[in-house]
């Protein structure tokens, strides 16, 4: 056998091991196309996924970007308001499409926002807080919306000389889609 040959042969073997390997490897993994996320209550809204357009993935990757994907939506939606949103992820594989829907369901509105405070609290302060929670009444319980609401309660202790004072919310009780929420000011 000539050296040619030896070496002819060796490259052949060589090329065998890596298109068995690449096939090997191309058969685990995934290739995405298209990541979409429909039903999504603010159309606008920008996303931030483990789950990317135009990569491929092992599958065990895939899955855990798609777990965590699903769990980032349903946080974002739920802080939004929706705090029975369901998220669900389909796969297309025609299209090698990932598909996450946002079901938002309706969204949990406040009842009723009560305040408890200590029970020397001066009662121009108590009114007040009376009629600052009253206007809190129908408002969607969005993350946002309850931050804005303690900050206000915050602004009134403030303002009649109480500017240490915290406010957090220490029960809520749902009722359907609607949420009475207990605030402590202390």
């Amino acid at each position: 056998m000539s050296r040619i040959q030896t070496i002819a042969r060796w490259a052949l073997r060589v090329v065998i091991l890596l298109l068995t390997t690449f096939w090997l490897r191309a058969s685990d993994s995934v290739w995405v196309a298209a990541v979409e996320v429909v039903g999504n209550p603010a159309a606008d809204t920008e996303w931030s996924l483990c789950t990317q357009s135009r990569q491929r993935y092992r599958r065990e990757e895939l899955q855990e970007c798609m777990r965590q994907d699903s769990l980032v939506l349903l946080r974002w939606a739920q802080e939004q308001g929706y705090w029975f949103a369901q998220v669900s992820v389909g796969w297309d594989s025609e299209g090698a499409r990932v598909r996450y829907r946002i079901e938002p369901g309706e969204a949990v509105r406040i009842a009723a926002l009560e305040v408890t405070v200590f029970p020397d609290t001066p009662a121009g302060i108590t009114q007040r807080l009376q009629w600052y929670t009253a206007q809190a009444v129908g408002y969607v319980a969005s993350r946002q919306q309850v931050e804005e609401l303690l900050d206000g309660l915050l602004r009134i202790a403030a303002a009649a000389g109480y500017p240490e004072a915290r406010a957090d919310i220490a029960e809520v009780r749902l009722s359907g889609p609607w949420a009475e929420l207990r605030a402590v000011l202390y």
